[in-house]
């Protein structure tokens, strides 16, 4: 992922910038979405931008795995991770787009 920092904010061209990092986030979803579904007993029912809308496709789609990033919009995964347990416990596989 392309991180977009203050400095470049001010200094850039925030439009170009952010397009990147959009750009840089829909690659690394398509990428893992293609990883999962090469596994001929593996299919990913559904994606979600941030945990808010995560919890709702969680309730409505049941998977039995979810992947989860450290770092999302609106609250962190390790945050949404500890809700998410306390509620309905299942297997996560944590996935980081900082290293």
């Amino acid at each position: 992922m392309i991180p977009v920092t203050h400095r470049q904010q001010k200094e850039g061209n925030f439009a170009a910038d952010f397009q990147r990092l959009k750009n840089a986030v829909l690659a690394k979803r398509f990428v893992l979405k293609e990883i999962i579904e090469s596994h001929k007993d593996m299919i990913v029912v559904g994606a979600a931008p941030d945990p808010l809308v995560a919890r709702e496709l969680i309730k409505q789609l049941n998977p039995d795995v979810i992947t989860l990033d450290v770092e999302m919009p609106r609250m962190d995964g390790l945050g949404f991770l500890e809700k998410l347990m306390r509620l309905r416990p299942m297997p996560v596989v944590m996935i980081s787009s900082l290293t």
